[in-house]
């Protein structure tokens, strides 16, 4: 890919707020915007530069959401992606895999690692309020995974 200048960042941004996919940009994207930013504060004037700054923080801020949507659903990344992204996926990815329940039997203990309001469970029924630290007993499979999963239980 040839080098990235504004109009490029400019229609990058314009095809990041209009979908909801990842789309492919080269793997050196934010290195080569963030070169260009820099260029453009030396020689030409601020308004330009700050401008630059701004769009690329954006397409940052859009495409990590989408990042962490894909990892959420469990959806497969579209190559390329750029370097950064790609180390915030894997960084998550293995936070994620290190913190995956062992298999356990219904009528799971679980332990709360954060405090949450009353929330559905997939089986349908309710639970909460919960206090980080409090210990509660879940009889249906479904329902602690999905505690797990989502990153408010433990088990204990």
């Amino acid at each position: 890919m040839g080098k990235i200048d504004y109009d490029f960042l400019w229609h990058t941004l314009q095809i990041e707020s209009k979908n909801r996919i990842l789309n492919p940009l080269p793997v050196d994207f934010y290195k080569e915007a963030e070169a260009l930013a820099a260029t453009t504060t030396e020689n030409i004037n601020n308004n330009v530069a700050n401008n630059i700054t701004t769009i690329i923080s954006k397409i940052k801020e859009i495409r990590t959401h989408k990042l962490l949507l894909y990892i959420a659903y469990k959806k497969q990344i579209q190559q390329p992606i750029p370097i950064e992204e790609q180390e915030i996926y894997e960084k998550i990815i293995l936070y994620i895999s290190e913190r995956q329940p062992i298999k356990k039997q219904d009528g799971s203990t679980l332990n709360t690692i954060q405090t949450v309001p009353e929330i559905y469970l997939p089986s349908g029924g309710k639970i909460g309020p919960l206090s980080k630290g409090e210990k509660i007993t879940i009889k249906e499979k479904n329902d602690a995974e999905f505690l797990i999963n989502s990153l408010i239980c433990e088990y204990v």
